[in-house]
């Protein structure tokens, strides 16, 4: 197919030995060849980078293709995507996490529909890897990128910033960059202002990118005050951001606050010594909202909006995922 364009692969790589040959290996065997590979080694203490380096010992041809920058410090996942977004000289990226891997003809997929497109951003199906099984994931089938906004900032999909041929000139011309210190949520702030500043937004209907969820101690699966702080900072920063250029985006960013207490409350409420924070932090948040507002979220968050109460919220929480794992277990 015709290359009009270089193509930037992105890939934070921190703790990911046991995933990064495979992530490495999908990527240096894409059929699209005006590529350019940007891995950034955030400090792993793990043989992360002699494993990349043996899997590039592989693909020759890709080498003088290949850029491996490392932090002396670890700086944590948004100023690494700050990183690897400066060291882009493409005129598009994509980011990939080197836990996850894609499909063979993603690249060139997401070029063939951004020429038909012209869109500024292009978006993929994906595929969730659980322990127990795999889920197909379609992405939105919208091309209003004020919509897309609309509906990621309401959870209606998600937010990640992976998988997706994005213009380089979004961040750059717009000097789009990620809280650095904020490692939780950091896909809210970066997809929140691409969507924002984006004109058009087009879709490929397949599942090119594969998504890792079988680590049981990740952030999704877990909850710490941090995590909690960090999130909730980076979904002000994005408030403060829309709200100060258009009102029609109060309503939005407060149903979005509000699904994200719920979330907080759901996995604070699964530790008893997480008491303090539930009641000092995660309460006097939501006591901001008015009713009219929580009835607006989702029912499996509206739920435990309307619960609230620490034990009974403990207590709910605690029969949803008895019940999911019982779901899981039937279906492995």
């Amino acid at each position: 197919m015709q290359e009009p364009y270089k193509v930037s692969l992105l890939i934070p790589v921190y703790g990911v030995e046991n995933q990064i040959e495979r992530c490495a290996i999908s990527l240096f065997e894409q059929s699209y060849q005006n590529i350019e590979y940007v891995f950034v080694d955030d400090n792993t203490k793990d043989r992360s980078i002699t494993i990349l380096r043996e899997a590039m010992r592989r693909y020759p041809h890709r080498h003088n293709a290949i850029k491996l920058v490392r932090h002396q410090v670890n700086k944590g996942i948004a100023a690494t995507r700050n990183t690897l977004i400066e060291e882009a000289t493409g005129e598009f990226l994509i980011f990939v996490d080197s836990d996850d891997w894609i499909e063979p003809f993603m690249v060139e997929n997401c070029v063939k529909e951004q020429m038909s497109s012209q869109a500024e951003i292009v978006s993929t199906d994906y595929l969730i890897h659980y322990s127990y099984g795999t889920e197909y994931k379609q992405t939105i089938r919208c091309w209003d990128t004020s919509e897309v906004l609309r509906q990621s900032l309401q959870k209606s999909i998600e937010q990640h910033v992976w998988g997706r041929l994005i213009k380089v000139s979004l961040f750059k011309d717009n000097h789009i960059r990620l809280l650095e210190g904020c490692n939780f949520a950091e896909d809210v702030v970066a997809m929140s202002f691409l969507f924002y500043y984006a004109q058009k937004h087009s879709v490929v209907p397949k599942a090119l990118y594969n998504y890792e969820d079988r680590n049981d101690t990740s952030y999704t699966k877990t909850f710490s005050y941090r995590s909690s702080e960090q999130s909730l900072e980076n979904l002000h920063y994005v408030t403060k951001f829309l709200i100060e250029k258009d009102a029609v985006f109060e309503s939005i960013v407060s149903i979005a606050e509000l699904r994200m207490i719920a979330l907080h409350m759901y996995r604070c409420s699964q530790c008893p010594s997480n008491r303090n924070y539930y009641d000092s932090v995660l309460l006097p948040l939501l006591s901001k909202h008015k009713h009219t507002e929580w009835i607006q979220v989702p029912l499996k968050y509206r739920v435990i909006l309307f619960l609230h109460n620490f034990k009974i919220v403990g207590a709910y929480s605690k029969t949803t995922k008895c019940l999911k794992r019982i779901y899981e277990n039937l279906l492995s």
